[in-house]
Order: C-alpha cells, then structure tokens, then sequence
C-alpha cells in the first residue's frame, strides 16, 4: 500500500521507476550514467572527493582533527544534486531515502563491514524545527540503513536541545560557538547500548556533509558521555548522502 502511495522515484532525476527497472538498485539507469560519485581519490579521513591525486587528505582534515575515527559519502555535492537533496529535505520526498539506503551499499558496503557499527545514529533535528518540516531526512536515511544492514537504528539516542542557526558562511570559531552544548545523549538509552557493546562503535548519519563541524559536535558528545559512564574511548564514523570538494 505505501508502496503505491509513495512509488519509488529516482532521486536525481525526481521521475517514478520505469516498470521494467528495478527501484531497488537506487538510481535510474539513465542518471547512473552521469551521477557525481565520490571517487577515488577522497579524503581518508572525512571522505570529501580530491582534486588531487596525490593527497591523501582535504585541505580542512589537514588543518584540523575530527573526534570521529572515519567518514565517507556517497555522491559529490554539486549543483544537480543541490536540488536532489532540496527535494528530499523540504519537499517531502521522503522515499528518496530507499535509493540512498541502496546506493550506500553498493557503493560503502566494504567500508560499512569495516566500521563493524552496532548503532547508527541520525543526526538530530530541532523538535521545533522537526515539527515545521514534519520529518527528519536524515532519520529517513538511517531508517533505511537498519533495513538494509540489520545494524539498530536509534534516532533518540541523541538530541538537539538548542535549534541553532544556519551555519553557512560562519567562521569555524563561531561555528563552535554555535554548536557549544546544542546536544544532549540520553542516559539511559546508552546504559542500555552500553551494556551489550564494548567497545562502542557508532554509526553518525546525514544527508550533507559540509564543514564537519555538526558531525564533529556530535561525536564529541557521545564521546564525552561514554567516556563519563565507563571510561572507554567510542569508534565514532560518518556517513553522508553527498559531500563537497575538496577547494
């Protein structure tokens, strides 16, 4: 039934699946043969796409450290996939999420199997901001994800406590600043976790990996919680929809 309310539709292309395609291989055939996927070479720490062969990470991963431990993203950020992801975050295009589930493992499925995740965990929303939208695309994704990986979802196990502004266009200084205690872990849901997988390995996911510094503050909050509940370091890794390039 949801199926026939919410036909699947190529993401890049917004057009419902030919009837003698198979929807679950994420993208049309006819966009597959142009689409922006980060390729080699990418950063080998947050996965942002190279200009140069020769470097093994982007200008910002040598500039600064991340908390987590690895990131990667599925397709390039450029001006075609700007309105891909406009139309999955506020045009309600929500199924959009199965094409992204399917095209992660088929494009990070190796690197998924390495991180050896046991949680994923959404990147969260205002519940203000959630309210307005109706929806959280990256819970979307993740929701898919556990589908498709059998790894556990759970959107509550982080919350966004202060809805903060745009972050585009700020210093990272004020990007910081921003961010400055805008999470909060639920304590019990990680007693919980915590109680069956040690050490720690978690799954952050979103739709767009820009700056960093969202994942990071994230990261960071988990780390600081489990580090205060039983004195052991996490394995944090990032997955995203699409990524920049490197400048």
């Amino acid at each position: 039934m949801l199926s026939f309310l919410y036909p699947a539709r190529c993401p890049r292309c917004d057009r419902v699946f030919p009837l003698w395609e198979d929807a679950s291989e994420g993208i049309c055939s006819e966009c597959k043969k142009t689409l922006p996927i980060v390729k080699d070479p990418f950063c080998m720490k947050c996965g942002r796409q190279l200009l140069k062969r020769d470097e093994e990470y982007c200008s910002d991963c040598r500039k600064r450290s991340h908390p987590y431990e690895s990131g990667r993203a599925l397709f390039v950020y450029d001006e075609d996939m700007k309105q891909m992801m406009y139309r999955f975050k506020y045009s309600a295009r929500r199924e959009y999420a199965r094409s992204f589930g399917a095209m992660a493992l088929e494009l990070r499925g190796a690197w998924l199997k390495e991180q050896r995740c046991e949680l994923i965990v959404p990147i969260p929303m205002h519940p203000a901001k959630k309210r307005r939208r109706g929806y959280n695309q990256a819970e979307d994704f993740a929701a898919e994800l556990e589908k498709r990986t059998g790894i556990r979802n759970c959107p509550s196990l982080v919350r966004r406590d202060r809805d903060t502004k745009a972050l585009k266009g700020l210093a990272e200084k004020e990007r910081k600043e921003q961010l400055r205690g805008a999470f909060s872990v639920d304590q019990e849901e990680m007693v919980r976790f915590l109680k069956e997988n040690r050490p720690a390995r978690i799954l952050l996911v979103d739709d767009i990996y820009t700056t960093g510094s969202t994942a990071d503050a994230v990261a960071l909050t988990i780390i600081e919680e489990i580090r205060k509940l039983c004195n052991e370091d996490a394995k944090i890794s990032v997955l995203a929809v699409c990524t920049g390039e490197d400048a």
